[in-house]
């Protein structure tokens, strides 16, 4: 244990460290003026950006931190980047602070440091360092980001009051459940009832957790406080109080807790319940609210020997999330002390993005030399530790979480897994010998456009467009869809018009694309060719382009997929007018299956609209059972001898030309590698996909309602894990294994994994249409199992040498 006592000294600081018996170094430093400036600017850029997470109270509302407001009144939503300005405050104000430690004048006390910290990490055992400031401006600064010794968790520090005149709690007689008293603030903007709640979820199998203390209408002030009082002087006794709500820091009365509309009780009300709580036991309190070092200072001269606090105003959903991890913490048998770093920890690293700078706010306060608190199950379910990670399963669990959550991992192993299924289903005839897709294809390509001698194909001739559209009508085509965006007006529009007016009148339906404008609306055809009367408009926008991921859309849409819109009117087979009423009617019966498959729906419904689970286009099907290819000069030219009334669904779209746009976002895309695979056998792998292609697959997907759905890499990691885990500790009861058993074992790992690989490649093709990731699971436990023989091979080792 190190005591370490700083004092401001004017313009310099006298650093002292203390520990052992008697041994003892000083150093002084002049301090840093730059770092108060950088310390309020970091202040103040906190506090600006989690006031725009919410906005500022007006008179009749309370702030959204968990103290007092200093104002009230409403304000514009801010034009300032707060959380660059916030990240780049804190970022200068840990590099001066850093810097000034790093004081060639503390050259021997971080040395000092430094060893006790090599031999806490070999011991594997922390050491505590008991840090005392003044004055409070001094103590206010974040001391535990100090890099003390660079090995972070082996030596801890602890905040300490400058005087302390009581004896810390010793209870003489351990309680055989420990008791936790919770006592709530109001805020009519909060529920902090969930903080009890979550008390409750978290350590109710360690201890004892009466219902909470708080403000009720039925109470007058008096008796709320009386209450509140009472409770803390229960002759029972408890082991730890947690407060949740609103605080602040006071000069005199030792601080305040907001316990009613516009009421506090000052903590010097309840010095002495809180002395006799002490006395009966009390070894620790936390509270979950703002501005709480002078509480702090309060508790620890009352002898509560650990006080953790929020040394600045702490936002109500920051301050919810801190609690819920840090219970968490504890209900994993962590010490106190040990479940703050572990929960600020996770909020520098897991959640940092959505809460920044927040792991620099909460502090722990420790009596010097008392035991850290700590809950322990007295259960059978002291065995669920033994599934706690090693130091080295430690690392390998969140490297593979990491790299399964990151998107363009998870883009480029989805199109290596497609391109293995492709493979998969040819090598295993899963192919049909002579597919009967259900849409033509019309492609107006290169040599089509030469053929009709068209000068300018972009935008494309109207009056080709009407001879295609004419030729199919002619022909007996039920649903004629158009991939084409012809919202501007055109010299030929007229003859395009009079097709499809004609084309009407033959009973076919026509199916036009519409695009989102960039305004606002929809860019589409206008109504004199795409009269409501006999056509209807789908969403044919190019923004998905090839994705794996099916386009799936949200609620109710004005204009429905193109895709799904053509496959509806495919499915009527003409049996009702092709207006949007029939497809509004019909989706909603039909459009919800389409859309959704029970699974998907709880993943949308009940994470919040996460992408775990989504849909993905199937590019592992070959095209030849997708759609039916043809050049559009063959439909206009050979219109004598081609035969088209089997096709009763036919799109017209872009054959991949130069003019209908080679960039992303336009019509032609870079393939899928399952799709590059097909192509392949054309002799063209390199060719580029066209939007109508793609249209082509989505529509043959929702026409035979078939929707493969990943599982998530991070849900398979931690089965993987899980299994891995259970392996290992089978086989720590194995005595001594022989060199041929690992030989053994790695053996069945390896036929583990490949019969899961085809277990995987077979469920993506049975009915369930599952796709199980293959990459991360496999290395997950190729790793774990590698870590435990290593490790187990080096204790042999060491034994042998050692005899």
């Amino acid at each position: 244990m190190f005591q370490l006592r700083i004092q401001a000294i004017q313009q310099d600081c006298l650093f002292e460290l203390t520990w052992g018996t008697g041994q003892r170094l000083a150093a002084t430093v002049p301090y840093p003026s730059v770092l108060d400036t950088h310390y309020q600017t970091w202040q103040q850029a906190y506090l600006s950006f989690y006031s725009q997470t919410q906005p500022l109270p007006s008179p009749s509302q309370n702030s959204p931190f968990r103290g007092r407001s200093a104002g009230s009144g409403s304000f514009a939503p801010p034009t300032i980047d707060w959380q660059a300005q916030l990240i780049e405050a804190e970022t200068r104000l840990l590099y001066t602070f850093h810097r000034w430690l790093r004081s060639p004048e503390l050259y021997d006390i971080q040395s000092t440091l430094a060893g006790a910290s090599r031999q806490s990490a070999s011991d594997d055992a922390a050491i505590d360092i008991f840090l005392t400031a003044t004055p409070t401006s001094l103590l206010r600064l974040p001391w535990e980001a100090w890099e003390v010794g660079g090995m972070g968790g082996h030596l801890r520090i602890a905040r300490c009051p400058a005087i302390v005149r009581s004896p810390s709690a010793n209870r003489s007689k351990p309680r055989s459940r420990p008791r936790i008293l919770t006592i709530l603030g109001y805020d009519p903007g909060h529920t902090f009832e969930a903080d009890w709640h979550q008390v409750q979820k978290s350590l109710r199998h360690l201890a004892e957790i009466p219902p909470p203390i708080g403000y009720h209408p039925d109470l007058t002030i008096p008796q709320l406080k009386q209450q509140i009082a009472d409770a803390i002087a229960d002759p029972q006794g408890w082991d730890m109080l947690i407060f949740a709500g609103h605080s602040n820091d006071t000069d005199l009365t030792g601080g305040e807790l907001g316990i009613a509309p516009g009421i506090s009780i000052q903590i010097k009300e309840i010095q002495s319940q809180l002395a006799i709580a002490r006395q009966n036991g009390l070894q620790c309190a936390v509270f979950n609210s703002c501005n709480g070092v002078s509480i702090a200072d309060t508790l620890i001269n009352l002898g509560v020997s650990q006080v953790v606090v929020m040394r600045e105003p702490i936002h109500a959903q920051v301050a919810q999330a801190f609690l819920i991890q840090f219970l968490q913490e504890l209900g994993n048998q962590q010490d106190l002390h040990q479940a703050l770093i572990h929960t600020c920890d996770y909020f520098k690293t897991d959640v940092n993005l959505t809460y920044p700078s927040a792991y620099l706010i909460p502090s722990i306060f420790r009596y010097p030399n008392a035991p850290v608190f700590q809950l322990h199950r007295q259960t059978w379910r002291d065995r669920l530790r033994l599934l706690c990670p090693t130091r080295y399963e430690a690392a390998i669990l969140p490297t593979m979480l990491l790299l399964s959550w990151l998107v363009p991992v998870q883009n480029e192993l989805l199109d290596q897994r497609v391109l293995m299924q492709a493979r998969y289903r040819q090598w295993t005839g899963r192919i049909e010998p002579e597919p009967k897709p259900q849409l033509l294809l019309v492609q107006i390509d290169d040599e089509s456009i030469q053929r009709a001698e068209i000068i300018e194909p972009k935008p494309m001739s109207r009056q080709y467009l009407a001879d295609l559209v004419t030729q199919l009508s002619n022909s007996g085509t039920q649903t004629i869809a158009i991939d084409y965006l012809l919202d501007r007006a055109h010299e030929e529009q007229s003859a395009l018009i009079q097709a499809t007016q004609s084309a009407a009148e033959r009973g076919s339906c026509l199916i036009f694309g519409a695009f989102p404008s960039q305004t606002g609306g929809w860019l589409q055809a206008p109504p004199e060719l795409a009269n409501p009367d006999y056509s209807i408009h789908g969403n044919a926008t190019r923004a998905w382009g090839p994705s794996h991921r099916m386009p799936l859309m949200v609620g109710k849409p004005d204009i429905y997929l193109f895709a799904f819109t053509l496959s509806t009117f495919d499915a009527l087979d003409g049996d009702r007018p092709c207006i949007q009423s029939t497809l509004t009617d019909e989706a909603q019966t039909i459009y919800p299956r389409l859309k959704w498959q029970p699974i998907s729906q709880f993943a949308y419904g009940t994470l919040g609209g996460q992408y775990w689970l989504h849909p993905i286009t199937d590019f592992s099907i070959p095209p030849q059972q997708v759609y039916e290819p043809i050049p559009a000069w063959q439909v206009i030219e050979r219109s004598q001898t081609l035969d088209l009334s089997d096709w009763q669904t036919v799109m017209i779209a872009s054959g991949g030309y130069e003019e209908a746009g080679l960039q992303p976002g336009e019509d032609s895309f870079k393939a899928p590698l399952a799709m590059q695979y097909w192509y392949r056998q054309d002799g063209n792998p390199h060719r580029l996909m066209t939007g109508g292609e793609h249209h082509a697959y989505l529509f043959h997907q929702i026409r035979t309602q078939r929707f493969v759905v990943p599982i998530p890499d991070t849900w398979m990691v931690v089965v993987a894990f899980l299994i891995s885990k259970s392996l290992t500790l089978f086989l720590r009861q194995a005595r001594s294994p022989k060199r041929y058993f690992y030989l053994l074992l790695w053996a069945g790992l390896a036929g583990s994994a490949i019969a899961y690989s085809l277990f995987s490649l077979e469920l993506y093709l049975a009915s369930v249409a599952l796709l199980l990731p293959i990459v991360f699971p496999v290395i997950t436990i190729f790793l774990m199992i590698g870590s435990h023989v290593h490790r187990n091979q080096l204790h042999q080792s060491k034994s042998r040498s050692e005899s």
